[in-house]
């Protein structure tokens, strides 16, 4: 009896044993893999917003550039520094004291946008530099304001000469401001354009490098990796660190974004990199892996020591306890059970069933659903349909129309593919509308089949015609429009003809983005109309271009969508210089045919008519318009202009509404705030949920003056008024018209009315 009772111990011990070591061991790979996929995690979302970073650098740096040519725009055409480049003789000391002084005046106008830095003229015939500083020879400005001591000044006067034949980056450099180093970004543009050894000069913007710096330090973290901008030469442009050298990585992809792992300087890292589009220059971040999983790395290593922790503890109390394990099993036994009757009894006591509860849930998701699956393909429909109308203005509103419908569509380009069902063409009864209905679901079924078409969009246009998108994962135009080519044919061999109705196919251009589909549905909708326009609707249509065009006149799908474009913005004289050009191409150059006249009218009267559509015109004036389409029987250039003039003139009035209400809106705002000093441009877009570009431009056209000129002008009436009528103290002026600091209300004071504010307080006492 004894022996059996010490092997039933010595067995429960073993099992317990093995029991424990197989739930560590399952713990241990469960938190080992945990840690791994945490990892992962990590890294993908550092690559995440390093991206982003990037991306948001290069967009703000690609903003300071068109901000750097503009001013170089400027100063490389104002005249009068054109004059002085190609005087032969040299400049008089009054001449040079003339251009200083409108040097000057630019530098103060240009630099109420903080982005620009400084500016400075070389003029090659005197040999010497005019900044909105002062004048300096070219060696005193080289050895007074240039830092750098790697470049000698005959080498720096090479590249002067011989780098800046074209607008674009010169150089990064080390400029003297005050007497403190500051490093610059120097983008010039030469007189003239042209060949380096005609160069008569140049005109250079200055940018500090701090403002890429804090950008890219965004990039990368708190960390130790860094982030730069290189050009695409591999010349560096700025570094987050601001230092002069750095180790540049040689990206070994050619893609516009993407990622990279691998050793930098014997350090694994993840490079984060971008290209802009505009000018080739590169922007990335080098992030150490280590700084990456850090967190991760810490908390792996606190987790194994508490393993081993409690790996101890349990093995001494197991040994400890070894003869005492029987009774607290019973004991806990004991208990389990009691606790399992307690729980029982209290489970059929209690009047709230659970099991009823997730049935009734459950029932009610069903239900939903089933109103959803109900609604879905008509909320699909409308979808496509103001997909391929363009109704949509950016990607954002399309994803988010996706995720409202439950739609997931994507790919590389796009492509609209109209399908025609043609019938009889004497009269429409019942019964081809029936045909033409089975058509559709014959159709949908087949295409359902076929990859490309299977996961296209669709959507009911008419009684005879569906839409549909189709997304391409190829690149390459001819690749795709061979796939769509292929999937059509496919689908033609299969359902052949069906009764007294035959298919015809149609597809519109290839874009890039859905943003932008609507182009190809209309060149897709142009070509079934001028099919259908033929007086041919039957038989299978050969894809590649609706039907040939048998018809010799000039109104080209881009001429279209000018006409469009302008309409939308107004622009009557071009429209105008655009008719022109139609007429003398098909009236003056050609002699059309009546059926190919007849066709050139219908267009441009669908053109105007398309153009009344999107101008979202008055209901009366739309009527109108239609019926004076519908009396049109021959080409009538006056008319044809007047009609264009009334829906230009239409969509003036509109925009001269809103825009002179915004101005009033934004006039009162200002003159109600302008005392706040957290006033600030962004802080005004936010008010009226505007885009801060779009209004800092609004505000300059409107106000001829910028956004802090405005503001500044506020301020400073007021403040002569308080100097003038109050006892106020010049640093309570300043805080009372909202200027943070009283020694900047004393210098834009100054610089406004040449005087400083107490002098201009005993002037108007005397």
């Amino acid at each position: 009896m004894r022996k059996r009772v010490v092997a039933a111990k010595q067995n429960f011990i073993l099992k317990y044993l093995l029991s424990y070591f197989a739930i560590m061991v399952i713990s241990l790979m469960f938190s080992w893999g945990l840690y791994g996929y945490t990892a992962g995690l990590l890294k993908k979302n550092a690559e995440k917003n390093s991206l982003q970073a990037l991306e948001q650098t290069k967009e703000v740096m690609t903003g300071h550039i068109r901000e750097a040519e503009l001013y170089l725009n400027q100063l490389a055409n104002d005249p009068e520094i054109l004059q002085f480049m190609y005087l032969n003789n040299k400049s008089k000391t009054e001449e040079i004291e003339m251009l200083w002084n409108l040097l000057r005046e630019f530098s103060r106008i240009s630099f109420a946008d903080i982005t620009i830095d400084g500016i400075y003229v070389w003029f090659r015939k005197d040999d010497y530099i005019l900044t909105q500083n002062g004048r300096y020879t070219t060696r005193e400005y080289y050895e007074n304001r240039y830092a750098d001591t790697e470049k000698s000044y005959e080498d720096w006067m090479r590249q002067l000469i011989q780098k800046s034949p074209y607008l674009g980056y010169f150089r990064s450099c080390t400029m003297i401001e005050e007497g403190v180093p500051r490093k610059m970004m120097d983008f010039s543009w030469s007189v003239p354009m042209g060949f380096s050894s005609d160069t008569l000069g140049s005109v250079h913007v200055l940018i500090g490098q701090e403002k890429a710096s804090e950008l890219l330090k965004t990039a990368y973290g708190q960390n130790h990796g860094y982030a730069y901008i290189a050009t695409s030469d591999g010349k560096l442009v700025a570094s987050s660190g601001m230092e002069e050298e750095l180790w540049m990585v040689d990206l070994r992809s050619q893609e516009s974004e993407g990622v990279e792992h691998r050793e930098v300087r014997g350090v694994n890292s993840i490079i984060s990199y971008t290209r802009s589009p505009r000018n080739g220059w590169q922007y990335v971040s080098v992030q150490p892996i280590s700084d990456v999983l850090r967190d991760v790395q810490g908390l792996r290593n606190v987790f194994f020591l508490l393993f081993l922790l409690c790996m101890t503890v349990t093995t001494v109390f197991i040994l400890f306890f070894s003869a005492w394990v029987t009774l607290p099993i019973r004991s806990m036994l004991r208990r389990l059970r009691e606790y399992q009757n307690e729980n029982s009894t209290v489970r059929r006591e209690d009047p709230l069933n659970i099991e009823t509860a997730v049935d009734r849930l459950i029932h009610e998701n069903q239900y939903i659903r089933q109103e959803i699956e109900i609604y879905e393909p008509v909320m699909k429909n409308v979808f496509v349909t103001k997909l391929i109308r363009g109704k949509f203005s950016d990607m954002e509103e399309i994803i988010s129309g996706m995720e409202q419908t439950g739609t997931a569509f994507s790919g590389q380009r796009y492509a609209v593919l109209l399908l025609y069902i043609s019938g009889y063409r004497e009269k429409v009864s019942r019964e081809i509308l029936k045909e033409s209905n089975a058509m559709k679901a014959v159709i949908r079924s087949v295409c359902s089949v076929d990859p490309l078409l299977g996961a296209a969009l669709e959507a009911d246009i008419d009684d005879n015609c569906i839409a549909m998108i189709a997304a391409f994962h190829e690149t390459e135009e001819a690749a795709c429009i061979e796939q769509l080519e292929e999937a059509v044919r496919n689908v033609s061999d299969t359902f052949g003809e069906f009764g007294n109705v035959a298919p015809v196919f149609f597809y519109g251009g290839i874009t890039d983005s859905l943003v932008y589909i609507d182009q190809s549905y209309m060149d897709a909708k142009r070509k079934m109309e001028r099919y259908i326009l033929s007086g041919e609707a039957e038989g299978m249509e050969n894809i590649e271009e609706g039907r040939a065009n048998d018809f010799h006149y000039f109104y080209p799908m881009e001429i279209e969508y000018r006409l469009l474009h302008l309409c939308r913005e107004g622009k009557l004289q071009e429209i105008r210089e655009l008719l022109e050009k139609i007429q003398r191409k098909n009236f003056m150059e050609t002699c059309l045919d009546y059926e190919s006249m007849r066709l050139l009218l219908e267009e441009v009267k669908g053109t105007i008519y398309k153009a009344s559509e999107q101008a979202m015109l008055e209901e009366e004036r739309q009527k109108q318009i239609v019926d004076e389409l519908s009396r049109m029987g021959h080409w009538d250039f006056i008319r044809i202009l007047e009609l264009f003039q009334s829906i230009c003139s239409q969509v003036e009035e509109k925009r001269y509404g809103r825009e002179s209400k915004l101005k009033r809106e934004i006039e009162a705002y200002l003159k109600e705030s302008y005392t706040d000093v957290n006033l600030c441009l962004q802080a005004l877009a936010e008010h009226f949920s505007l885009n801060e570009s779009y209004l800092s431009v609004f505000i300059k056209e409107s106000f001829k003056e910028t956004f802090t000129a405005y503001v500044q002008r506020l301020r400073l009436s007021k403040a002569c008024e308080l100097l003038r009528g109050s006892a106020l103290t010049i640093d309570e002026v300043a805080e009372a018209v909202g200027y943070s600091s009283a020694p900047v209300f004393r210098r834009a004071f100054k610089r406004q009315y040449g005087i400083p504010p107490a002098v201009y307080r005993e002037n108007m006492q005397e």
